[in-house]
C-alpha cells in the first residue's frame, strides 16, 4: 500500500528519467511506487511536492463516425485505442490517485508544444486548469530545475493550441485520406487492405 503526504503540489515530467532528475534536483527526494510505478516526495522551499511522470502522450484522438468524411472527434485515453500504448494505463491511473489530493499542478514537461499539450491534456481530463503552472527549462540541470521552480510561468496556451491543432489536422488528414484509399483499393480488387496515409507521409512517399 502507498502513503502520499496530505496536501501536495503535482508535478508532472514527460517520461519517468525526467521526473527523477527533478525530483533530485530539487532536494532529498524520497522514492515510491503506486501500481509499480515510480513517483518521488520531496520538500523544496517549505512546500511539499510529488512529482509524477507520463509516458509520453496519454491521451489521443478517435472518433464514433463510419465511413468518410471524418470532421468529429475526441480525446480518449491512448490505452483504449492503441494496442502500443497498454503501457500507458498504469501511468493514468497512478497520475489520477494524484491528483485527488493535490492542491496545485505544474506542468514539467518538455518546454515544446508536444510537451506543452502533453501535460495540458493530462491537467485538463484530472484536475482544474485553473490550478496549473508551467515549468520552463531548457535542460535538467539542478540549477536550471531550481531556477524553474522559483520562477514559475502561467500555462502556455500559445503552444498548446499549436500542438492540439497540429494533432487535429494531422489526425484529421489521415483518417479521412486513409479511409478512402481502403474503399478505393476495395472497389478495385474486391477485398480489404489496411492502407494508412498521413500529412506529412504521404506527400513524401508521392
Amino acid at each position: 500500500m502507498y502513503s502520499l503526504p496530505h496536501r501536495y503540489i503535482l508535478i508532472i515530467a514527460e517520461k519517468p528519467k525526467a521526473a527523477e532528475k527533478i525530483a533530485n534536483a530539487l532536494g532529498k527526494a524520497v522514492k515510491r511506487r503506486i501500481f509499480n510505478i515510480p513517483i518521488w516526495i520531496v520538500h523544496h522551499m517549505e512546500k511539499t511536492y510529488v512529482v509524477a511522470s507520463a509516458a509520453g502522450h496519454l491521451y489521443t484522438l478517435d472518433t464514433d463516425e463510419k465511413g468518410y468524411p471524418v470532421f468529429n472527434y475526441k480525446w480518449v485515453p491512448r490505452y483504449l485505442i492503441d494496442k502500443d500504448a497498454k503501457h500507458t494505463y498504469k501511468f493514468l491511473k497512478v497520475l489520477d490517485v494524484l491528483f485527488k489530493r493535490a492542491s496545485e499542478y505544474i506542468n514539467a514537461c518538455d518546454y515544446d508544444i508536444e510537451g506543452s499539450l502533453i501535460g495540458y491534456m493530462i491537467i485538463k481530463n484530472l484536475g482544474d486548469i485553473k490550478k496549473a503552472k508551467r515549468a520552463k527549462f531548457s535542460s535538467l540541470t539542478r540549477q536550471e530545475i531550481v531556477k524553474a521552480f522559483n520562477s514559475l510561468l502561467p500555462m502556455d496556451f500559445e503552444m498548446i493550441e499549436a500542438g492540439y491543432c497540429r494533432h487535429v489536422l494531422d489526425w484529421l488528414w489521415g483518417i479521412n485520406i486513409s479511409r478512402i484509399l481502403i474503399d478505393l483499393y476495395f472497389k478495385a480488387f474486391q477485398s480489404r487492405r489496411i492502407l494508412s496515409a498521413g500529412r506529412v507521409q504521404t506527400p513524401t512517399l508521392a
